[in-house]
């Protein structure tokens, strides 16, 4: 479990990784591509998420990106998840956002302590 951030926090599990592979679309990003290498990349990638606090008590899901002068984005899980692809497109960064939130987790009080 990652650090705890307005209550939540990131949790990279089994149900988390099949859970964002349905609703990202688990489906071939390359030939070759086999459905335990998109689990493994997801699982990879998913170590580069990040948890900000907001301004209304909850979290933004971000990511480290591999150019440290930028700023995190989300880009930063697609560099780990996506690297064999050609190109990271505006339909694919459109549905990240809903695709990780199974990684996003609320601690209950006492949690992890």
């Amino acid at each position: 479990m990652s650090e705890v951030v307005n209550g939540y926090a990131i949790r990279v599990t089994q149900a988390a990784i099949e859970g964002f592979l349905a609703l990202y679309g688990d489906k071939s990003r390359y030939p070759d591509d086999t459905a335990d290498e998109r689990r493994r990349d997801a699982a990879l990638a998913a170590q580069r998420l990040r948890l900000l606090p907001s301004d209304t008590g909850g979290v933004l899901l971000t990511a480290v990106t591999t150019d440290t002068r930028a700023e995190m984005s989300l880009r930063g899980f697609m560099e780990t998840y996506e690297r064999n692809s050609d190109e990271c497109t505006a339909a694919m960064l459109q549905r990240l956002p809903l695709a990780l939130t199974p990684f996003v987790s609320r601690v209950e009080e006492g949690e992890g302590q």
